[in-house]
Formats: structure tokens, sequence, C-alpha cells
């Protein structure tokens, strides 16, 4: 049995009630904050909206895309072809209901169940980013993407968001330049809404450099950090792996 040092024990507490939150921004004259997440599901956060990072047919792949689609059901699949039969564009977002992700959301049980934020999951947001292996897309796209999937879910009215890092894994794009581009589309967002009900933004991150970008991004823009930052990923995770071996 692994053993827990009691400085360990205060950090199980810490963690139990808020698991992987690495750093809160508040936006400067607004009530908008910026949750950032370490190393965890994105459909596990009881957001209102989760983003999916959709390729441009807008179907089932890998990563991110295919975990949406396998937890969403074949409903998923046939709404999108029914409802957007031409896929998506670079740079859009598109809507659709939640599916077998909300009610999921509704049954789950055991640890997860005190883990997750209150509600269930209404709609996925499908964010079609720049694949930077194409040297014919911009990746300067990336922040309208973050953009356009915060007006999505605006207008569906979301009160919460959260996202993955988008098109920093199979698509290659620089994992520090697609971070500025994130901010850069989500303040974009924030100006001309500062008083939105969709006042809770999550950031999923899984790299420190993909972190530590976010951060300078918005240690610039004057953003209030609400809560510590945890400035070592791999330590926490570390950290949490013990606590969860116990």
């Amino acid at each position: 049995m692994t053993h827990i040092v009691p400085m360990r024990r205060y950090l199980f507490f810490i963690c139990f009630v808020f698991p992987a939150q690495l750093a809160a921004f508040t936006y400067p004259n607004t009530n908008i904050k910026i949750t950032l997440l370490g190393k965890v599901d994105l459909r596990e956060q009881g957001a209102d909206a989760i983003v999916n990072a959709a390729n441009a047919q807008l179907v089932n792949g890998g990563g991110v895309a295919g975990a949406t689609f396998d937890a969403a059901g074949d409903e998923l699949e046939a709404y999108i072809t029914k409802t957007y039969p031409e896929g998506g564009a670079t740079g859009k977002a598109y809507y659709t209901p939640a599916f077998n992700l909300g009610e999921a959301e509704k049954v789950r049980t055991g640890m997860n169940k005190f883990f997750t934020k209150t509600g269930a999951i209404k709609m996925i947001i499908h964010a079609v980013g720049p694949d930077c292996r194409d040297k014919q897309q911009n990746i300067n796209t990336l922040a309208d993407v973050y953009y356009n999937s915060l007006v999505v879910a605006h207008a569906n009215k979301a009160t919460s968001i959260a996202f993955p890092a988008i098109s920093t894994g199979i698509y290659g794009c620089n994992k520090v330049e697609s971070a500025k581009l994130a901010i850069a589309g989500i303040t974009k967002w924030v100006q001309e809404n500062p008083q939105s009900v969709l006042n809770d933004i999550r950031l999923i991150i899984w790299e420190d450099d993909y972190r530590k970008a976010i951060e300078n991004a918005l240690a610039a823009l004057n953003a209030a950090p609400t809560i510590p930052v945890h400035h070592d990923l791999a330590l926490l995770h570390h950290e949490l792996m013990v606590i969860a071996t116990k």
C-alpha cells in the first residue's frame, strides 16, 4: 500500500474538491472565469457544452472526436449526417445535442460523481481546427475556432464550456502558438460579451508548455488569478496517481 505523508493528506482533500484544477483567472471588468484543468476527461467536467476537436467532415475519428462520438452514441452521427451533410469549414463551430453524453452524466455513480460539477452535458460544439500538417492551412484560424465555439455555445444558452487543446494532437500545431491563439479567440468573445451568462470557460491541459503559454497570455491581459497556480503539471499528475492508488 502506498504511503502518503501528512502533506499529501492535505493535498488529498484539495484534489478531492478540485481534481487537477491548475489555476483560475477572471477577466478584468467581467464575471467571466477561465479555469485550467490538468489531465482530466473532457466528458466528465459537467459543463453545459463540451467542445469536440472535429475533422472537416464532422464525422467520427481519432482522439477527442472518437471518444466524443463513442460516448454520445449512434444518434450523434445520424444527426450530423442530416444537419451538416457537407461537413464543416476550418475555423467554424457547429452545434449538436449531447445525446448519450448527457444521459451518462445524469446516471454516473461512484467517485466520478463526486468529482463532476453539477448538471449534465447539454450540447456538443464541433470545432474544426486547422491541420498544421497541411501547409495550405493557416494556424491563425485557431483563434476563430475558439471564438466561434463560444458564439455557438452562447447562442444555445450554455453557462459553461470545456475545451480540449484543439489542433495540438494529430494535427500537429505548435502548442505555444496554439495556446496564444486560443486566448486571443476567447478574449475577443469576452470583450464582446463581458456580462454573458456563459461565464465559466474551462481549458483541459495535458502539457506544461501549453499551460505556461496560456498563463502568460492571460497575464498579459491582466487577468486576475483567483486560485493559486500549480506550476508543475507532471508533479500534480503524480500526486493524483499516488492518491488514487492508496
